[in-house]
């Protein structure tokens, strides 16, 4: 079981070295500048300086309010139920 171990390891550090490239080279795209990234995702976005509102997905539908609940249950629910 030491090699199964080791491989689940190996995994995380490559999984997380990847992340942090694929990080660094949407900064470097964007001048290292947060604010910039920020910006160009609200201009293309189509939804303005609101795109990081919280619940924005749910704006279009007739109960935007209940869908985010509804959502939020799902979530918080899904998983112990998923492990029966």
């Amino acid at each position: 079981m030491r090699g199964t171990a080791l491989i689940q390891i190996l995994k995380t550090v490559i999984l997380l070295g990847s992340g942090l490239v694929v990080a660094a080279l949407i900064l470097h795209t964007f001048g290292w500048s947060p604010r910039t990234l920020f910006q160009s995702a609200a201009q293309n976005s189509g939804a303005g300086s609101g795109y990081l509102r919280y619940g924005l997905q749910f704006a279009g539908g007739r109960h935007p309010a209940l869908d985010m609940v509804s959502t939020q249950c799902a979530i918080v629910l899904g998983a112990p139920v998923c492990r029966m």
